[in-house]
């Protein structure tokens, strides 16, 4: 029998949050998953991937990029 899978939690938020938001967004998130045994994935605005990436240090969060797309 094959293990069990690992379930998942992930927030995209496109452009809706300033980085201001942003920060304070992930301050509220990180003690409501600190015991969360399923992946919690946030992936913001590009902009602010390196500012919340720090934030997350020594957290259960992890903090991903979203696809970059150009079209005229």
């Amino acid at each position: 029998m094959k293990g069990r899978r690992n379930t998942i939690y992930a927030a995209n938020w496109k452009m809706n949050l300033t980085s201001a938001e942003a920060g304070s967004f992930l301050d509220d998130i990180i003690p409501v998953v600190r015991d969360c045994t399923s992946e919690v994935i946030v992936l913001p605005t590009a902009l602010y991937v390196q500012q919340l990436a720090s934030r997350a240090l020594g957290t259960n969060l992890i903090i991903g990029a979203q696809n970059l797309f150009w079209e005229k």
